[in-house]
């Protein structure tokens, strides 16, 4: 008989979403597939093309294109 064990997939949220739950309830995922999972918000401020989404997150502030420079400190 075959595992019961399942696979999860996800890109963006769903890779962080995958990678929860797969570390979270190995007895349920066999496999996880994690694509750009947002994880790291201050590493990704320096490495991704969308550090304002970054940057709102951290400060728990409404997505904004224009954070102040006072948001940056």
């Amino acid at each position: 008989m075959g595992s019961k064990r399942a696979f999860v997939i996800g890109g963006s949220y769903g890779g962080y979403l995958s990678a929860f739950m797969a570390a979270h309830h190995p007895d349920k995922f066999k496999l996880a597939i994690i694509m750009n999972p947002a994880m790291n918000f201050p590493f990704m401020v320096n490495s991704t093309d969308i550090p304002e989404w970054c940057g709102s997150s951290i400060l728990n502030k409404k997505f904004s294109w224009n954070l102040s420079k006072e948001d940056y400190i």
